[in-house]
């Protein structure tokens, strides 16, 4: 048991089941609507199904690889790239009203960014632009989002 607890892929899983399920559960009170005519429930009930997908898969990987390590040594977990892309997404959220989804993607990205080992800044700044970007293009005039793509003052 002890192995098992210590193999990221079995602890990422166990993270996206959780979320996942939440997601799912959370959901069940509202409209699901259908695909022509979404209602509040649909994007996150596809997330959470997605994400327990996820969760199977990565987990039986996961599993797959302890039965077959034997020999005994154990996997280290770096916390510190999973807390800062939990930090990131909770920045993503306390500033996506007040300051627009394309500042809050690039906030996002930008924090993440330093859960990557050996990142260049130039490199996570130029992603940070592009997708925040670009993101806000698709997801607001795009698919309609309602959401604020600039600051509001």
């Amino acid at each position: 048991m002890g192995r098992v607890m210590h193999s990221t892929d079995v602890l990422s899983a166990l993270i996206f089941a959780i979320v996942g399920s939440w997601f799912v559960m959370s959901s069940l009170r509202m409209n699901f609507g259908e695909p022509m005519d979404m209602g509040p429930a649909f994007f996150p009930r596809v997330i959470g199904f997605l994400l327990l997908a996820f969760a199977t898969v990565i987990g039986w990987q996961g599993m797959r690889r302890i039965i077959r390590e034997a020999s005994g040594h154990r996997i280290s977990l770096d916390i510190v790239p999973i807390l800062t892309v939990v930090a990131a997404t909770v920045a993503f959220c306390l500033t996506l009203q007040r300051f627009g989804l394309i500042f809050a993607a690039a906030v996002l990205v930008l924090i993440s960014g330093f859960a990557v080992k050996g990142a260049k800044p130039t490199e996570v700044l130029v992603c940070a632009l592009i997708l925040s970007v670009g993101s806000g293009l698709l997801f607001v005039y795009g698919l309609g989002l309602q959401a604020p793509i600039l600051p509001r003052f």
